[in-house]
């Protein structure tokens, strides 16, 4: 009977160190993710600025902020991207053309836009990080609506109605 045991148990830790094994030379063949690539994105060619979602502004600025819904995407390249409006108390406005990466918490603007010419590429945009950006606005739409620490929440759809919920009156 004890020889039993001894062989069962022996039959028994050759099975988990076999299993085990298998195990690792499964990891062995893992495959690195393509890098990432940026997807090419034109500006949309029409947004609404009667329905804009407003946006707070956590530095000490008399300009009020708001995110076109209808222009709110996410790129496959898990990139969202959206028109942001500033406008001052006298209604001057500055329009960008905007993304955001939540996986490494950038943002980048890449054109501007103007009533009388419409949009303008920005000469060699760069991605810089949200904590580091003049523009405290994208870090809150990121925190609020966004990103899930460094995942896209989900749909453009989805994150419309994130902003909505976090919105303060415009």
């Amino acid at each position: 009977m004890q020889h039993t045991t001894v062989f069962f148990r022996a039959l028994l830790l050759l099975v988990c160190v076999t299993v085990t094994a298998a195990g690792l030379a499964q990891n062995n063949n893992f495959v690195e993710p393509p890098p990432w690539a940026e997807a090419m994105q034109e500006p949309p060619a029409a947004f609404n600025l009667d329905k804009l979602i407003p946006v707070a502004n956590p530095t000490r600025s008399n300009l009020s902020y708001g995110v076109a819904p209808d222009t709110v995407s996410v790129g496959p390249d898990k990139v969202v991207r959206y028109v942001i409006v500033a406008k001052s108390p006298r209604g001057a406005m500055n329009v960008l053309y905007e993304g955001v990466r939540c996986d490494t918490r950038e943002v980048k603007a890449y054109a501007s836009w103007r009533l009388d010419s419409g949009w303008r590429e920005l000469s060699d945009p760069q991605w810089e990080e949200l904590r580091n950006a003049n523009s405290r606005y994208a870090q809150t739409m990121s925190d609020d609506a966004f990103c899930d620490v460094r995942i896209v929440y989900g749909s453009a759809e989805d994150i419309v109605q994130r902003l909505r919920k976090a919105s303060k009156p415009y």
